[in-house]
């Protein structure tokens, strides 16, 4: 047997905050709230300075959930992983005080202000949890809209930026998020718009939620095995030396993310940049520390959200792929 190997990935993640816990958000600063009119709905943008808006200065992206503190772990695991993501925090909130500020702004003269202030203060009033998960905004442009601009198309083609797109594929069946990727779902659709083309030309992957309660809507029918099938058909395919299996994993890919860029189109090799990333994060999960995932989920507050079921339901899929490890003759 020959245990498919490639060379380490470069991945450059966000500085991650040693302190992610905040007492509170700085409320009384917060003079823009505008809802996302693209990508996933419930998704606000907060500004410090109205001006700043269109600049894309300063500005957070908090999107309230049933389970926050969910979403704060999968950040975890993310920087645990080494994916390319925006730093995030969670934030402990006074209700009150939010609301209180939140809706000052429904005055303002800005009706998209208006309009996402409106928004935002039902969405808080009615969270679940006093907190939210907040994420610095990333200055970039998802790769469903660079079709048209062949120089980011160029970016997007570059063999470290398909490397980290590829990378993404492991962790993403290791937490069950089923949208991004169409071998992940049952619909070979693939939501391009949670990979980033940074202006930089370095990939970074947002929205990266555990798929634990069934919250996206238009994938929780799909089976918490179905991931793990995958997992096991990845893993089992690197430490059998199958280069096969991963490259038909790449075509696949690639084609799904051509079908709505025609531009996007890769060649053979660009393709196989994708399977080198995909056998990468094999690799990494691999060494992932079991203990290391059940300390950053220990860490965050009980009230927030979060629920045993996402920490099993990610055990137990590395678990799936260390299987392979230990039985394996090859590591």
């Amino acid at each position: 047997m020959r245990y498919l190997q490639t060379k380490q990935i470069a991945v450059t993640t966000v500085r991650k905050d040693k302190h992610p816990f905040f007492e509170d958000h700085n409320w009384a600063n917060v003079e823009t709230i505008v809802a996302s009119d693209t990508g996933q709905s419930g998704v606000y943008f907060l500004a410090s300075q109205a001006e700043d808006y269109d600049k894309k200065i300063n500005i957070s992206v908090i999107k309230p959930s049933q389970s926050p503190g969910n979403d704060f772990f999968a950040h975890q695991i993310s920087t645990i992983y080494g994916l390319p993501s925006p730093d995030a925090k969670l934030i402990r909130i006074d209700k009150a005080t939010a609301s209180q500020h939140i809706d000052r702004l429904t005055s303002s003269t800005n009706q998209r202000t208006v309009a996402g202030a409106r928004k935002f203060y039902n969405a808080l009033i009615t969270a679940p949890t006093n907190h939210l998960f907040e994420m610095k905004f990333i200055n970039g442009d998802a790769i469903d809209t660079i079709d048209n601009d062949n120089t980011k198309v160029a970016l997007f083609k570059e063999k470290t930026f398909l490397k980290a797109l590829g990378y993404t594929l492991p962790f993403d069946a290791l937490i069950c998020n089923g949208d991004r990727f169409n071998k992940l779902n049952f619909y070979d659709s693939s939501n391009l718009g949670n990979m980033i083309l940074q202006k930089n030309g370095e990939f970074i992957a947002i929205d990266n939620g555990i798929n634990a309660l069934g919250e996206i809507e238009d994938y929780q029918d799909v089976p918490m095995t179905f991931y793990q099938k995958i997992l096991s058909e990845i893993t089992e395919a690197v430490y059998a030396g199958n280069r096969d299996v991963i490259d038909t994993i790449a075509i696949e890919t690639a084609k799904s993310i051509a079908s709505e860029c025609p531009k996007l189109r890769l060649d053979a090799e660009q393709t196989r940049r994708i399977g080198d990333g995909i056998i990468a994060g094999i690799h990494k999960l691999i060494t992932l520390d079991e203990e290391k995932i059940q300390e950053s989920y220990a860490g965050i507050p009980e009230d927030s959200g979060k629920t045993e079921e996402a920490l099993n339901l990610v055990l137990d899929n590395l678990r799936i792929v260390h299987s392979y490890k230990e039985t394996s003759p090859n590591t």
